[in-house]
C-alpha cells in the first residue's frame, strides 16, 4: 500500500497458530504498522457469546434513565471513570455528539504517583445489575488478546516476543460508547489519535451505521467499514513512545478555532512557551472571542496532546513554523496576527521571516527574540551573566537539554511547577536561574507558592500533560535544538532579514536593565515597534491578562 492507500489492511491473527503462515502473519503485520497505522484482525480468539452479551446490553444500559446516568457520572470518579453526557467532550474545538461509559480493570485505590491515582473503581448502575459480570468478562477476553497481539507486534518489528511487556499497565480500560442520531453538521468525535494505551480495539457493533474514518499519509479520510467478525485496531500513543514513533505517519496537532465574527476583525494565532499548553491561553481566548476576534491556539510540537516525535531535528523552528502554517491553510486563513509568548515568541519570530506573507501584526510577550543569524553560546552568556549579576541567566538551560532532564521533570511534575509559576519572581534568581539550580529544586521535590494567577484549573491542565510518561519529551528537544544551534542552518541568507509589520512587545516592567535589553534586541530587527511595560513577572498574559489584553486590542485598533 501507498501513502495515498484507500482501504485498511485486514490481518488474518489464526495464522500465527501454524509455523508455516506466521511469516506472511508477520509480513503484513510490519507493513501495516509502519505504513498504514490501522488494520482489520479477524479469527481473533474472542469468543462470539461474550461479544455478543455485550452488545447485546449496550441499548439497555445507554436507555437508563437521567437519574441512573448521574449516579454513574463521571464527574463523581477521581479515576476518570463512569457516565459521560453528549456534548460535554470536546475535539478539536467542537462538542461530540455522543454518550459514553468508562470501565476499567478493577484495582484498589493508591497514594503513588499522580498517574496510578487512575486506578479505582467502576461505577456500576444499580439498575443494571447484570452488566459488571457482562463488562468484566469482555475485559478479560479483550486482555488477553492485547497480550497476544502484542507479542506478534514484536515478533513481526524483528524484537524476542515479550520484549514490550515490562512497559505493560495492570490497568485496561473500556469504553462502550453511544452515538445519538444528529444533525449532519454536528460530530460524533472530531479527529484525534488515541492518547493513553497501547492499542485501541475498537468493535464497530452497529453495522449498518458508518462514520468511522482514518486519515492516510496524503491527507485524505478512508472511510472504515465494520466487518463481521473483527475489530479494528488502531495504534495508541504509548506504542510510539516506546518505539520512537516509527509506527506512525506524522505530526498532529491539537489546536482550538474560533472564526471571527462576519465584521470581518482579524484572527489571533496563539503561540506558547515553556512549559505551557494552549490552555494557558484561555483568558485571551475569550476576552478576544467576545470581541469578535477570530483565535487559534495550539499545543505547539512536543507539548500537550500534539505529537511528541524523538527526533530532535524536526524541533527546528523552520519546519515547526512550517507546520503552523501548514494548519492555517488547513482553516483557511492567509493572514492573521501573530502572538507569541517566551519561546513562542522566538518560533513567532522566525515564522515572520519564513512565511512574511502571512502577517498583518505581531505581539511578543515577554521575550524580544534576536534577529536571524544569531547563533546561541550559552556558556558565554552564563559566563557573562554571572560576573555581572552574580549568577547565571541561563544556567537552567543545560539540563534542560540534557538526557537526565526529562525523566526528572516528569516524575516531579509538581515541583517543576511549583518553581516555574511561584509567586515570588525573585526566587527564580536562587532556584532557577543559576546553574544546577533548577535540576537540585526539582530533583528534590522542593516547593514554592504559586502566583494566585495560577489556578487550580491550569494546574491540574499542566499535570494532566506533563507529569505523563513523555510529558516533557519534546520540552527537553526544543532546549536541546536551541543548545545545539540546529536552528542556524535554516537562518543562512537571513541575516538582513527585518520584520516589516507592525509589532507590540508587552514586557515585565522589572528587572529594568533586562527589560530594556530585550526591547533593544527586538527594536534592531523591528522598526515599528511599540512596547507596552506592566508590573508582572515573566508570565504577562497570566499575571496581568486585563493590562496585556488590553494593549494588545488598542494595538490592533490602532494597527
Amino acid at each position: 500500500m501507498t501513502d495515498d492507500f484507500t482501504e485498511i489492511p485486514a490481518i488474518d491473527v489464526s495464522l500465527a497458530d501454524d509455523p508455516a503462515t506466521l511469516p506472511t502473519l508477520l509480513t503484513s503485520l510490519k507493513t501495516a504498522l509502519t505504513d498504514i497505522g490501522f488494520l482489520y484482525i479477524s479469527h481473533h480468539g474472542v469468543p462470539s457469546p461474550v461479544i455478543d452479551r455485550l452488545v447485546g446490553i449496550l441499548p439497555t444500559l445507554f436507555a437508563l434513565p437521567e437519574q441512573a446516568k448521574a449516579g454513574i457520572a463521571l464527574e463523581n470518579s477521581p479515576h476518570f471513570l463512569g457516565y459521560s453526557a453528549a456534548g460535554t467532550e470536546t475535539t478539536a474545538g467542537r462538542a461530540d455528539q455522543r454518550e459514553q461509559v468508562e470501565f476499567a480493570t478493577e484495582l484498589d485505590v493508591t497514594d503513588g504517583p499522580l498517574h496510578e491515582r487512575l486506578r479505582g473503581p467502576n461505577q456500576w448502575p444499580s439498575e443494571l445489575p447484570e452488566l459488571r459480570h457482562i463488562t468484566e468478562r469482555y475485559v478479560d477476553e479483550l486482555t488477553k488478546l492485547g497480550e497476544r497481539f502484542l507479542r506478534l507486534v514484536a515478533l513481526a518489528l524483528d524484537l524476542p516476543r515479550d520484549t514490550f511487556f515490562s512497559y505493560l499497565s495492570d490497568q485496561h480500560r473500556l469504553k462502550l460508547v453511544h452515538y445519538p442520531a444528529s444533525e449532519l453538521a454536528s460530530q460524533g468525535v472530531g479527529p484525534h489519535k488515541d492518547s493513553s494505551g497501547w492499542w485501541t480495539f475498537l468493535l464497530q457493533a452497529s453495522p449498518d451505521v458508518g462514520g468511522l474514518q482514518v486519515l492516510n499519509k496524503a491527507g485524505a479520510w478512508v472511510d472504515v467499514p465494520a466487518v463481521p467478525g473483527t475489530f479494528v485496531v488502531n495504534i495508541g500513543q504509548a506504542f510510539e513512545v516506546v518505539t520512537h514513533g516509527m509506527a506512525f505517519n506524522g505530526n498532529t496537532y491539537s489546536y482550538v478555532y474560533n472564526p471571527a465574527d462576519q465584521n470581518r476583525k482579524a484572527t489571533l494565532l496563539l503561540l506558547h512557551g515553556f512549559p505551557s499548553t494552549l490552555h494557558d491561553w484561555r483568558l485571551q481566548i475569550d476576552h478576544f472571542s467576545s470581541k469578535g476576534y477570530g483565535v487559534v491556539a495550539l499545543d505547539l510540537l512536543g507539548y500537550g496532546s500534539s505529537s511528541k516525535p524523538y527526533d530532535v531535528q524536526q524541533y527546528r523552528l523552520k519546519p515547526m513554523g512550517d507546520e503552523v502554517v501548514e494548519l492555517l491553510d488547513h482553516l483557511g486563513l492567509q493572514q492573521v496576527v501573530g502572538v507569541g509568548h517566551d519561546f513562542g515568541a522566538t518560533l513567532l519570530s522566525r515564522m515572520a521571516a519564513y512565511h512574511p506573507e502571512r502577517w498583518t501584526a505581531l505581539v511578543f510577550l515577554a521575550v524580544g527574540p534576536p534577529k536571524l543569524g544569531t547563533s546561541f553560546d550559552v556558556e558565554m552568556i552564563n559566563q557573562m551573566t554571572k560576573q555581572a549579576l552574580g549568577f547565571e541567566l541561563l544556567g537552567y538551560i543545560p539540563w534542560l537539554a540534557s538526557d537526565s532532564a526529562q525523566a526528572t521533570l516528569e516524575k516531579h511534575a509538581e515541583a517543576a511547577m511549583n518553581l516555574l509559576f511561584c509567586r515570588d519572581r525573585t526566587a527564580w534568581d536562587q532556584w532557577f536561574h543559576p546553574l544546577e539550580k533548577m535540576k537540585q529544586f526539582v530533583s528534590e521535590d522542593r516547593r514554592l507558592p504559586v502566583g494566585p494567577w495560577y489556578t487550580e484549573d491550569l494546574q491540574r491542565k499542566h499535570l494532566e500533560a506533563f507529569s505523563q510518561p513523555d510529558g516533557y519529551n519534546g520540552v527537553t528537544r526544543w532546549y536541546r535544538m536551541w543548545m545545539d544551534n540546529l536552528f542556524a542552518p535554516d537562518e543562512v541568507g537571513f541575516q538582513d532579514f527585518h520584520i516589516s509589520q507592525s509589532a507590540l512587545f508587552v514586557v515585565p516592567r522589572e528587572p529594568e536593565a533586562s527589560a530594556a535589553q530585550q526591547e533593544q534586541m527586538l527594536a534592531a530587527w523591528t522598526p515599528e515597534l511599540k512596547t507596552v511595560k506592566v508590573d508582572s513577572g515573566h508570565w504577562v498574559h497570566l499575571e496581568k491578562p486585563l493590562e496585556t489584553n488590553k494593549a494588545i486590542e488598542e494595538f490592533l485598533s490602532a494597527s
